[in-house]
């Protein structure tokens, strides 16, 4: 009886620490592509080329 008490509590336990774990895992995933995509984001599609204009030209 006891052993499934501790058992029990020691399921629901880990439980809750691998959520926890796959949620920082998640959260730390969107933000590195979020900082990939800033990082490598092509400097030729800014808006002055959405213009219709050149880059650089005034």
């Amino acid at each position: 009886m006891r052993d499934e008490l501790y058992d029990r509590n020691y399921q629901d336990g880990r439980d809750a620490l691998h959520d926890g774990i796959d949620r920082l895992i998640a959260s730390t995933s969107r933000t590195f592509s979020l900082i990939a995509a800033i990082q490598f984001r092509a400097p030729w599609s800014g808006s002055a080329h959405s213009r219709g204009g050149r880059a650089g030209v005034a």
